[in-house]
């Protein structure tokens, strides 16, 4: 397996439709979706991997 394998990998399994997150702390709702977005916001909205999609 080489660096563009796992890349490739990366871009075709990890989406935001897959995503489960867990919050604590003294955060609010607004606060949260603005950094959910800055952490996951590039993240395409589905995955391309069939194994991925199955799980949904």
């Amino acid at each position: 397996m080489t660096p563009p394998d796992l890349l490739a990998f990366h871009k075709a399994i990890f989406a935001r439709d897959g995503l489960h997150i867990a919050v604590v702390g003294d955060i609010d709702a607004n606060t949260l979706r603005e950094r959910l977005d800055q952490l996951f916001g590039d993240l395409p909205g589905r995955s391309k991997h069939p194994a991925a999609q199955s799980i949904n």
